[in-house]
Order: C-alpha cells, then sequence, then structure tokens
C-alpha cells in the first residue's frame, strides 16, 4: 500500500454492514468521517475487498422458464438454493415431473464426460422457453426455446452452476457510462466461502476517474447479465482510495503494474 500513495488522499473503508439505507448489495453509507470536505478528488482506486460466495446457483432472479405441452404451458419453479450438476438434475427431474399438466414423467441426467444433461419424456414432445430471468445456464441452454426430438433433448451448452460469472461493482459518482467501480472474479472461491480481491496481487490497479467524491457513496452489485446479486443477508466490505489525479500518482501505478507483469511472467517460467 504504502508504494502508491501520495499526499493528496483520503483512504475509505466501505463496509455494507454500516450502511445508512438498502440492503447489503444496493446501499447508500456516509464517509464524512473518511473522506475530507471541499475535496477535490477526481479519481479512485480500489485496494482491496472481501466478498462471500453466500449467492445461490438457483435465486430469485433465475429460478421460473417456461414449460410447453403441445397446446398446454405452465411456469416451471426449481427450489431456491445452490446446486452441483447432479443435484439440479435429480431436482429438476422431480420438478419438471410435478409441473408436467400432462401428467408426464421426465428424466434428466447429466453425461460425466461432457457435462450436459439429457432430458426425456414420458410422451410427445414438450419445450423449454428461457427468458434472461431463468436457469438457462444452469440448464445448459441459451436464451430462447428449445423443442424435444423423440422424447429427448440434449443440452447445447455445458451445464454452468454459476448464477454469474462475474460481480460488477458500481458506484454513482464513477465518470463512465456505467458506474463500474471494479470486477470481482469470485467463481475460483467455493460455495459459502469469501472471495477476497487485492489490487496488486489477484487483481490489477485501475484508477477510475469521478464526477464527484460524494460524502455519501450508493454501492450495488449486479451480474454479469445486469441483475441483482443477493448475498442472502452477508456483508461485504472494500478499501478505496480517493486521489487528485497527477503525473506522480499514475507513474506509481504504472510501476506497480508492471511489476506484477513480470512477477507473472516469472512465475510462468517456473
Amino acid at each position: 500500500m504504502s508504494a502508491i500513495l501520495y499526499p493528496d488522499y483520503d483512504v475509505v473503508f466501505v463496509n455494507s454492514f454500516n450502511r445508512l439505507s438498502g440492503g447489503s448489495t444496493n446501499f447508500s453509507i456516509n464517509v464524512t468521517q473518511q473522506l475530507r470536505p471541499n475535496n477535490e478528488y477526481d479519481s479512485v482506486v480500489v485496494s482491496s475487498g472481501s466478498c462471500p460466495k453466500s449467492w445461490y446457483s438457483i435465486n430469485e432472479y433465475n429460478y421460473q422458464f417456461t414449460l410447453t405441452e403441445g397446446k398446454s404451458s405452465v411456469t416451471v419453479s426449481i427450489p431456491q438454493q445452490s446446486y452441483t450438476a447432479q443435484s439440479l438434475a435429480t431436482q429438476l427431474t422431480t420438478t419438471l415431473t410435478a409441473a408436467s399438466p400432462n401428467l408426464y414423467t421426465y428424466t434428466v441426467t447429466i453425461n460425466a464426460n461432457t457435462a450436459k444433461f439429457t432430458y426425456t419424456v414420458s410422451s410427445g414432445n414438450s419445450s423449454f422457453t428461457f427468458s434472461n430471468n431463468s436457469p438457462w445456464r444452469a440448464m445448459g441452454f441459451n436464451i430462447g426455446t428449445v423443442t424435444f426430438s423423440a422424447s429427448t433433448l440434449t443440452s447445447a451448452n455445458v451445464v454452468n452452476m454459476n448464477f454469474t460469472n462475474v460481480i460488477y461493482v458500481l458506484l454513482d459518482c464513477i465518470l463512465n457510462q456505467n458506474n463500474i467501480l471494479c470486477v470481482l472474479r469470485p467463481n475460483q472461491s467455493a460455495d459459502f466461502s469469501s472471495y477476497t480481491y487485492f489490487a496488486g496481487g489477484s487483481e490489477p490497479f485501475i484508477i477510475r476517474p469521478l464526477t464527484k467524491a460524494n460524502q455519501v457513496l450508493n454501492f450495488s452489485l449486479i451480474s454479469d447479465r445486469g441483475l441483482p446479486i443477493d448475498l442472502n443477508g452477508l456483508d461485504w466490505e472494500l478499501q478505496l482510495i480517493f486521489f487528485k489525479s497527477n503525473d506522480y500518482y499514475k507513474k506509481l501505478i504504472q510501476d506497480k503494474q508492471l511489476e506484477l507483469l513480470q512477477r507473472n511472467v516469472s512465475e510462468l517460467k517456473q
């Protein structure tokens, strides 16, 4: 940390537990005690952070899809929780059979070699319809409608139990189109563990321009599809450095990036 500090800066610790309003992934927080008033800061960098991987693979934003059998269509609801591929195949067997408007029987199996699901139905040729807010990724498909052939359907894609591949951390005073402060990549972490973000270590230093460093900051977490993230009651935290942009600071950041790149190249050669 000391290698990149400059006299005109403030270090701000953000923990969603200390929010003024909102939930743990969409909230406002007062940083008056940490951020000097009337500052002229125009840049911010995330130095570190920690976020629990406590969202469910099937949750309120992706648990429903449409099942059609002939002229009959129903909404299928998968119980909200985290699944392995095998446990989801077992659950879908039960859920699809229970939801069938024509009392058909469904079986879902996973191919251990291809990591794809095979769906079979006892009669007819059913179809599934997926929207953005549906389990298309977990079930091995794309957004749209897929139809059984000869009472069988194999998923087009490898099934993916990750609700999202990345998490976008948004801050309302960031000067870019999407207010993106940083990107978290937690998929190497096990479910219900904690993902640690460390700039200069696991992640690069990325300077974000600001419109203004306000005393009240508004944060949110969203998925790679723009859907909210639900941490199921747990909190997360970041350490930020607000500063006035200057060539000295930028040079230190660039040097740190070069040092990190050289270290990574050296490790690859070993």
